[in-house]
């Protein structure tokens, strides 16, 4: 089986293959590229927190430990509130604006990406584990465990010159 997720000109599909023939499953429209644009800004506060400057976002502080956010990308407008512990980690990503699609239709659920560690990684403090759950009217249904095992980036600091 292959899956692909593409987002890209504020429009995403998705589509699951069986040995490259057939669909099992292939979604595409606004109701997938809604959902996704939630998975682009989680990505980016999980993953990439120094893009979190973009204009298409928009901040509120909810208290010391929680803020709203709204990330704007063309038709799609979603919010989240990010959680974070006593040492400014973020610890939970939560949206009710990711609607469940296994079932090919989509339904609205609450969805969150806790994390559950953080370690040192070349002098900054990464998440190393989190997970993707839908809360199910049964309780919560964890669809994704992730572990961060390793961490490569391009970035070279910039020299200062006298």
């Amino acid at each position: 089986m292959r899956a692909l997720h593409l987002y890209r000109n504020e429009q995403a599909t998705f589509q699951v293959r069986v040995a490259s023939l057939v669909n099992i499953t292939h979604q595409q429209g606004e109701q997938i590229s809604a959902a996704e644009t939630v998975t682009v800004v989680n990505d980016l506060c999980v993953m990439a927190p120094g893009a979190l400057v973009d204009p298409r976002l928009s901040w509120r502080s909810i208290d010391d430990q929680q803020a709203a956010v709204t990330f704007s990308n063309g038709a799609h407008s979603v919010t989240a509130t990010l959680i974070f512990n006593e040492s400014d980690e973020l610890i939970d990503f939560v949206s009710d604006d990711r609607p469940d699609s296994s079932t090919g239709t989509f339904i609205p659920r609450r969805w969150n990406t806790p994390i559950s560690d953080y370690q040192e990684n070349d002098g900054l403090r990464l998440p190393t584990r989190g997970s993707a759950v839908y809360a199910y009217p049964d309780g919560p249904f964890t669809y994704g465990a992730f572990e961060f095992r390793s961490i490569t980036h391009d970035l070279v600091a910039p020299t200062t010159t006298p």
